[in-house]
């Protein structure tokens, strides 16, 4: 049995915001040149202008001018994170515990014999954005009500304060892989991608995040602490070892497979295979949380984000997003016991989630239903 008391830090992997910046260290962040990250950006940026501006084309006409709209800023450990994933040469989303990401993979002969790397990433980009020259934002509200607008919601939703870019040639440079990260989803559906209005001209029109200031030159506006964390009610978990004891006990049974929910009265539990046999815990455990969160985007949760029965019951299993989520699960233990040719990862929640009509978390502004005390840079609430 490999055993270990895991400090909060672990736990609070899928909340650690990467540091910002604007330009990258050449001998810290070497996936892309500078000169590429600012066509990433300034593309982004002046989309962004010209929707706020209200020149921005749509299906029929122009799309309505924006009040709030923000300007991206670039984020180097985004970046960073973003390359590891496109390594190994994937065009599937990967990115799916918070972030949006855009994605595309090209493969035609004449695209990848272009000799300027910033000419295929405008490519990409205008692949992600016309979708709404297509088939439009037809909604007065500015509602994603058209899932093919996805790549398109992530560009431009107002709110989105951090973009991370990265490419990858694959197969002797037969294939190329480029991608974009932000650190809000835009594409979900029935989100507002923004308010209609005029654009700001003096810092008080951007309301959004606080403080903020305003760009006049551009009508947008700008932010630069730390991006909040979605509205919702949501503690930090208590790394518990007692709980981590329940979790030893049933991994060592190496079933490979959830435990019975009346063998474990008042745990919620996740579980996971990973496919090495005496495995280095941290990256077991990294792969088990990733897999879970990634759940969440397998089907849509409703608005209300309650754990009803067509979630409980839907052939696409998103339990193990959901017992992650639940706010109400302040303690959790994990862990690892080798079986056979694999390792059978256990993470055990008290008091367990996924209990039938009661809601994932409470919707709500920012660390609002706080009883204690407010973790603001993690926007999750304390005990103390």
């Amino acid at each position: 049995m490999q055993r270990q008391c895991f400090s909060s830090a672990f736990l609070l992997l899928l909340c650690g915001m990467p540091s910002l910046a604007t330009i990258c260290d050449p001998g810290k962040y070497m996936a892309l040149k500078d000169d590429e990250r600012k066509a990433f950006l300034d593309y982004h940026n002046e989309r962004r202008k010209e929707i706020s501006d209200g020149v921005a084309a749509n299906y029929v006409e122009k799309l309505p001018s924006a009040r709030n709209m923000y300007m991206l800023k670039y984020d180097c450990n985004m970046e960073k994170e973003l390359a590891k994933e496109l390594d190994k040469c994937s065009a599937q989303v990967t990115f799916t515990n918070g972030y949006g990401q855009n994605i595309a993979k090209y493969t035609n002969d004449k695209f990848i014999a272009i000799a300027d790397m910033k000419d295929k990433i405008k490519t990409a980009m205008e692949t992600w954005y016309n979708p709404v020259l297509y088939y439009g934002l037809r909604n007065r509200d500015n509602i994603v009500s058209d899932a093919r607008l996805y790549s398109f919601a992530n560009m431009v939703y107002a709110k989105t304060l951090r973009i991370g870019c990265a490419y990858k040639e694959c197969n002797s440079k037969k294939e190329l892989y480029v991608s974009c990260i932000y650190n809000l989803i835009g594409g979900f559906p029935n989100n507002v991608l923004y308010e209609s209005g005029t654009p700001c001209k003096k810092h008080t029109d951007c309301t959004t995040y606080s403080p903020s200031t305003c760009d006049k030159a551009k009508g947008l506006c700008n932010y630069s602490g730390r991006p909040p964390r979605p509205d919702g009610v949501v503690c930090f978990k208590i790394y518990d070892c007692a709980t981590e004891t329940e979790a030893i006990k049933y991994a060592s049974t190496c079933s490979l497979k959830k435990s019975p929910e009346g063998d474990r009265p008042g745990f919620g539990e996740n579980v996971f295979i990973y496919p090495v046999p005496n495995a280095d815990p941290i990256p077991a455990f990294e792969a088990a949380t990733e897999s879970w969160w990634s759940q969440v985007s397998a089907a849509v949760i409703k608005s209300d984000v309650k754990f009803d029965r067509s979630l409980r019951d839907k052939a696409v299993d998103q339990r193990g997003f959901t017992q992650m989520a639940w706010a109400k699960s302040v303690k959790i233990g994990c862990a690892i016991q080798t079986c056979d040719q694999s390792s059978f990862v256990v993470c055990r929640y008290s008091p367990g989630g996924n209990i039938l009509n009661e809601q994932i978390y409470q919707p709500g502004q920012v660390c609002g239903g706080c009883m204690a005390s407010c973790n603001i840079t993690q926007g999750l609430c304390s005990f103390y």
